[in-house]
């Protein structure tokens, strides 16, 4: 569905309103509440499937896009890791 996130955890799945930058960020918001409360999180939005999670500490630890090192959240598709910042721009 476009201008949708669905979002599924280990216990639940919710769907939020993406089609602005205010709802855009409301759904990174809630995402990492999420996976700081439940751990690796799918999302689907605009057809593309990511996978949220902390990082790992194994390599790469690298954003894919910046070269940023990863912080408390890593985006991962297509076997791209990206850091929270590029995710926003990619997601849109």
């Amino acid at each position: 569905m476009k201008d949708a996130a669905g979002i599924s955890y280990r216990g639940g799945w919710t769907m939020l309103p993406a089609g602005t930058p205010y709802e855009m960020q409301l759904v990174h918001d809630h995402i990492q509440r999420l996976v700081s409360q439940y751990g690796d999180i799918d999302l689907r939005l605009n057809g593309a499937d990511w996978v949220v999670k902390r990082p790992s500490g194994e390599p790469p630890n690298r954003c894919s896009m910046c070269g940023v090192g990863l912080g408390k959240l890593v985006y991962t598709r297509s076997l791209r890791n990206l850091c929270p910042s590029c995710a926003k721009h990619s997601l849109r």
